[in-house]
C-alpha cells in the first residue's frame, strides 16, 4: 500500500506516529512511504527512515525543488506552509507505475484497518474523500465562485488519489494553472485549489474515514477508522497542556517512535478557550447542536404560557388586565430565553466532554492491546549520548 505524506521537521515526530499506527493496525501489510519535503533536517529523515525500514517498511523521499512551488501562496497565520500544496504534485513527481496512493495529514492516526479504504473504486473519478464541514463550505463558497451551488466539498486531509485518472487528465497542470490566477492566498490553502478544480470529479466516502474530534459528535466517533486532529494550539494532541480528549491515543502511538521517550512541550502561545463540541455534524453534515435541538421545545413554552395566561384572563380577569398579564408573560419568556440556550448548551457541552473522553479511553485501549513494546533506543536516549 502507498502513503503519501508532506511535512517539514516540525512535524516528524506526528508523521512517525501516524506510521506506527498504520503499521499497528495493519499487521499483513507492508507500506512504501512517500515523503515530500522542503526542510527535512537534524536527522530527522535518516532517524525516520531508519526506523520504518527496520519495521519492514519501504521509504522513499522526494525534495520538492523551489520551482514548483513558486505559485503556491499560504496565508499569514503561521499554521499553514507550503507543504500543504505538495499532494498537488503527486501525478509530477511520483513513478509512474504507481496508479493510486493515500495522501495523509501528519496531524492522523488511523485505529483500523484500511483494507476496505484501499480497495475503493476510483474508476472515473480524481479521488476519494470525506466531505468538509459546515464552516469550511461556506468560508470556501464565499471565496471561490467554482463553488458556489450544491456541489459537495472535501476536506483535503484525507485522499484516495487515482493517479492514473490524474495523469490522463492533465490534473496536476489544472491544478497550477489555477494557483497562478489567484491573486491572495486562499483560506484552505490546497483544499480550496482542490474544491475549485475537481467539482463532481471526486467520490464522497463515509465519515470514518477521516473523523475530525472537534466537529463530529463523540458518539459517533466510536466506528472510525482515520482520527484527524483538526484544530490549532492547544487542540493539538501533542502538547503536555493539550485540551483534546484524545491526546492519551496520540501518545501511546508516538510512544512507538524513535521520538517516543522526548517529553511533550507545553503550549507557550496564548491558551484558548476549551474547543466547542456541543455543535456536531450529523452523517449528512446537517447542524445538531443545543439551540436547534431547542427551538421547538422553547417555542412550545412560549406559546403555553401565553395561551394559559389567555385563559385564565378570558375568565376572571377584564380586558386591560388580560393585555398586561399577556405582555408580561411574553416578556418574560424573551428574558429567559437566553438563559434557557446558555443551560442547555453547558449542559451538553458537559455531556459531550464526559462521552468524549469515555470513547477516547475506549479507542486508547483497543489500539494498546494491538502495538508493539516501545523500542528501547530513541532520540531521548541518542541526545542523552551526544551530551556525554
Amino acid at each position: 500500500m502507498d502513503i503519501l505524506l508532506a511535512f517539514d521537521d516540525g512535524y516528524a515526530p506526528h508523521a512517525a506516529a501516524l506510521c506506527n499506527s498504520l503499521i499497528a493496525n495493519n499487521p499483513r501489510r507492508t507500506f512504501s512511504f512517500h515523503v515530500f519535503f522542503r526542510t527535512l533536517g537534524g536527522g530527522n529523515r535518516e532517524l525516520l527512515q531508519a526506523w520504518l525500514e527496520g519495521k519492514g517498511q519501504k521509504t522513499c523521499f522526494y525534495e520538492v525543488p523551489a520551482e514548483l512551488c513558486a505559485h503556491f501562496l499560504v496565508p499569514q497565520n503561521g499554521y499553514f506552509t507550503e507543504d500543504s500544496y505538495f499532494r498537488l504534485l503527486c501525478a509530477e513527481l511520483l513513478p509512474k507505475h504507481i496508479q493510486r496512493i493515500l495522501y495523509l495529514d501528519p496531524d492522523i492516526v488511523t485505529l483500523k484497518s484500511l483494507a476496505e479504504l484501499w480497495d475503493t473504486d476510483l474508476r472515473g473519478y480524481a479521488l476519494a474523500a470525506v466531505q468538509a464541514s459546515d464552516p469550511e463550505r461556506m468560508k470556501q463558497k464565499q471565496e471561490l465562485p467554482a463553488l458556489s451551488g450544491n456541489a459537495l466539498n472535501l476536506n483535503a486531509g484525507v485522499l484516495l488519489i487515482n493517479l492514473e485518472y490524474w495523469r490522463d487528465n492533465n490534473v496536476g497542470g489544472q491544478l497550477s494553472d489555477f494557483c497562478r490566477t489567484l491573486t491572495q492566498a486562499p483560506q484552505f490553502v490546497d483544499q480550496d485549489v482542490l474544491n475549485a478544480v475537481l467539482v463532481g470529479r471526486w467520490k464522497e466516502l463515509p465519515l470514518k474515514y477521516n473523523r475530525r474530534w472537534l466537529i463530529h459528535a463523540p458518539s459517533k466517533m466510536a466506528d472510525t477508522v482515520i482520527c484527524h486532529f483538526t484544530g490549532a494550539g492547544r487542540q493539538k494532541p501533542w502538547y503536555a497542556d493539550s485540551v483534546s480528549p484524545y491526546k492519551d491515543l496520540y501518545a501511546l502511538y508516538r510512544r512507538g517512535t524513535p521520538w517516543g521517550a522526548a517529553p511533550l512541550p507545553y503550549y507557550e502561545s496564548r491558551p484558548i478557550a476549551v474547543p466547542e463540541t456541543a455543535v456536531a455534524e450529523n452523517e449528512d453534515g446537517a447542524s445538531n447542536g443545543p439551540r436547534s435541538k431547542s427551538l421547538g421545545a422553547l417555542g412550545r413554552v412560549k406559546r403555553g404560557a401565553k395561551n394559559a395566561i389567555k385563559r385564565v384572563g378570558g375568565f376572571f380577569l377584564n380586558p386591560v388586565i388580560n393585555r398586561i398579564a399577556n405582555r408580561t408573560a411574553t416578556r418574560y419568556v424573551e428574558f429567559a430565553e437566553p438563559r434557557f440556550f446558555a443551560a442547555m448548551e453547558a449542559m451538553e457541552k458537559r455531556m459531550n466532554a464526559c462521552l468524549g473522553e469515555m470513547v477516547a479511553f475506549e479507542l486508547y485501549r483497543n489500539a494498546a492491546d494491538r502495538l508493539e513494546p516501545p523500542p528501547e533506543s530513541g532520540i531521548a536516549e541518542k541526545q542523552e549520548m551526544a551530551t556525554e
